[in-house]
């Protein structure tokens, strides 16, 4: 998963923004402009950075006995890449294209 944070952002700018009047409203609205999209995937990278060191802090001043702890942290550590596992296999069994 570490190569997959530069390639987002790539990924993400080069998909081609709508034509006027072929976007949708409200958040799809918004989400369509580029900028916002690469924006919001560095965000998102700062936000899961973060998240780890205050899930281990919380667990730290609940109490909770070490042996148990470590492997909570480990277990929600590993949620995201649970959560991106079917997209990898799916990305892997889409063809090339053809442009």
């Amino acid at each position: 998963m570490g190569g997959m944070y530069p390639l987002s952002a790539v990924s993400v700018a080069e998909i081609e923004d709508p034509l006027p009047g072929q976007g949708g409203a409200g958040w799809r609205a918004i989400l369509d402009k580029r900028e916002t999209r690469v924006g919001l995937v560095f965000l998102l990278a700062s936000l899961g950075s973060v998240s780890g060191p205050v899930i281990v802090w919380i667990l730290a001043i609940s109490h909770i006995p070490v042996g148990l702890a470590w492997r909570i942290a480990l277990l929600i550590g590993g949620l995201p890449a649970l959560a991106m596992l079917p997209g990898a296999v799916y990305k892997e069994l889409w063809p090339e294209s053809l442009f």
